[in-house]
């Protein structure tokens, strides 16, 4: 059975601010961060171990240090991106959109998840009319 849980988005300036109240054990922590040594991310790490969070890494850098510390790494790396200083992360962004967009479908596949289910939490704009209105489609 899945476990049901909210889902927070907390940033870091939050969570050294006490934002960290809402982390509980068990609860599995994603930080993202292309060179992966981002100092905030990186000043969480010691409160969600001794909380008993898991942490996963979504990083380019696999040395680093969030990547070390983490219990799984999602490695997503770009070529370059696409600037003329090859720094701004834009690419890089829309790779780790693109690899939880995969998740998200791969998810859905895996535990049966049904157009009713979502017509559920999609029930306005046009998406929802698409819903109400055509017949469940494989």
């Amino acid at each position: 059975m899945l476990h049901r849980a909210a889902r927070v988005f907390l940033t870091p300036s939050d969570a050294v601010h006490g934002g960290l109240g809402a982390v509980q054990a068990g609860d599995i922590c994603i930080l993202v961060s292309k060179g992966g040594n981002t100092a905030e991310l990186l000043h969480m790490l010691p409160a969600l171990k001794k909380k008993g969070a898991a942490v996963v890494a979504v990083t380019e850098n696999r040395e680093s240090a969030l990547a070390q510390a983490a219990a799984l790494v999602l490695n997503v790396r770009i070529e370059r991106e696409p600037c003329r200083f090859n720094m701004l992360a834009t690419a890089s962004t829309v790779s780790v959109i693109a690899a939880f967009d995969a998740i998200c479908i791969a998810l859905m596949q895996l535990t049966g998840y049904t157009r009713a289910q979502f017509s559920v939490i999609h029930p306005g704009g046009a998406v929802g009319e698409r819903l109400a209105s055509e017949k469940e489609v494989l």
